[in-house]
């Protein structure tokens, strides 16, 4: 988990890529896809921590990290399976958990089975899965594929013991389609498929920037139908660089632009959960944190935080009714997702995958608002709309008039509009029309 340079290569299912990826794709005239439990949603978000790191705010500000966790909205966390005499480091991750924050944490090849058997009891109030070691291949272990199999095949016998069985293994990340390739299919092993599909830079909704759409999420996804067949898939790292001193880095606020959009690409592609990389800079990290060195937050921890906040609704699982709409959009353009909530509010996020900022030239992109008219029924009593600033903070502003058109601008910024029902979980309905821009 040292500085990440590069994009990554990762996994996920063909079927899920199919039903959800391919149902929520834009159209001229797209049918509505199936409403999400918003909460759904806010679950299969995470986040990188370091909690053992010497001479980092991970270990030296811990109030100040547990504090920044519960304000993200974030409840899962991943970290290594450090094996370690500090008591500290098991009593502030099961402090996490207390609080609803659990973990993930990354073995090492070196590690005993016992151990692992073992860690669960350590930080009981946290512990929720295992991990395959982290980007092997690059360990500079001649024997890296051998090694990395023989531990996957250890990792596999834990679900033969009744004390960890029913915790689930996140597969190896790797780095390379090479490594794959090297790897072979060992999906037998573990539960999840995991990737670490950084974007070097470019906005989430990329369409690659190499041969057969490299570095897209599709092509990700492509490569784990080849070697992870049939597996469900989690990202357990991606994020951007906002120091000049990196390659691919962007401005902050550009990063705050895309992270909030990461999210919601990647669980519209059916990853299962994203743990973006990561919550704090410490010197010689990279510059990937969400918040500053002093704790301060960057634009892309205000981004992310309105929108887990915005959609937060813990509770028992429910089967959300469809927010029939339709969008009419002859560019093709307009990405969307529509979630509800217990109490029947319906959310429908938008923007349009555009890039904010040019790295070949290192300039800013204005990126033209494209009008699109919300149309609602005479029932929804309420509606607002939540527009995401360069700052990363989200402006709200309520709509007395429901039942009326509505222009909204649809840019690189995320944009949610939220429908308040007349009765609690009642069906909606909403066409949306998008003018030429």
């Amino acid at each position: 988990m040292e500085t990440r340079d590069r994009a990554r290569v990762a996994p996920l299912t063909v079927a899920a890529l199919l039903t959800v990826g391919a149902a929520l794709a834009p159209s001229a005239s797209t049918v509505a896809p199936d409403t999400i439990a918003a909460d759904r949603f806010v679950d299969a978000a995470g986040v990188n921590i370091h909690l053992h790191y010497d001479n980092t705010p991970y270990r030296s500000q811990f109030p100040l990290i547990k504090r920044r966790l519960i304000e993200l909205g974030v409840r899962h966390v991943r970290d290594g399976l450090v094996d370690t005499t500090w008591q500290g480091y098991y009593d502030r991750l099961n402090e996490l958990g207390a609080a609803g924050i659990k973990g993930t944490f990354v073995t090492s090849p070196e590690q005993s089975t016992a151990l692992w058997i073992d860690y669960p009891t350590r930080v009981s109030h946290s512990f929720e899965a295992y991990e395959a070691p982290n980007e092997y291949d690059r360990s500079n272990d001649p024997d890296w594929a051998q090694v990395l199999t023989a531990t996957l095949t250890h990792l596999r016998k834990l679900k033969s013991d009744a004390r960890v069985t029913d915790f689930p293994v996140y597969g190896p990340s790797l780095t390379s389609e090479n490594a794959y390739e090297t790897l072979g299919d060992v999906s037998a092993y573990f539960d999840f498929a995991n990737l670490h599909n950084y974007f070097a830079g470019r906005q989430p909704s990329t369409q690659g920037w190499g041969a057969n759409g490299f570095g897209s999420i599709a092509w990700n996804l492509d490569l784990a139908a080849r070697h992870a067949p049939g597996k469900p898939v989690v990202t357990t790292e991606t994020g951007y660089q906002d120091s000049a001193s990196q390659v691919d880095w962007v401005p902050a606020d550009v990063a705050g632009r895309y992270m909030p959009i990461v999210l919601l690409e990647q669980f519209r592609a059916g990853i299962v959960r994203t743990f973006l990389y990561e919550l704090i800079d410490f010197p010689k990290s990279g510059s990937y944190g969400l918040l500053e060195q002093d704790g301060s937050p960057k634009p892309a921890f205000t981004a992310v935080k309105g929108l887990l906040s915005l959609l937060a609704d813990p509770g028992p699982a429910f089967t959300p009714q469809r927010l029939q709409y339709t969008i009419g959009d002859e560019r093709g353009n307009v990405r969307h997702l529509a979630f509800q909530k217990r109490d029947g509010t319906y959310f429908l996020a938008l923007w349009l995958p555009r890039p904010s900022y040019d790295l070949s030239t290192g300039t800013r992109i204005t990126v033209a608002a494209q009008r699109v008219e919300v149309t609602l029924p005479s029932a929804e009593r309420r509606l607002r709309t939540h527009e995401w600033q360069t700052a990363g903070a989200v402006s709200t502003t309520p709509w007395s008039t429901p039942g009326e058109t509505i222009p909204v601008a649809v840019a690189d910024r995320l944009v949610v509009i939220e429908l308040a029902q007349s009765a609690p979980a009642a069906p909606g309905n909403l066409r949306v029309v998008s003018d030429k821009p």
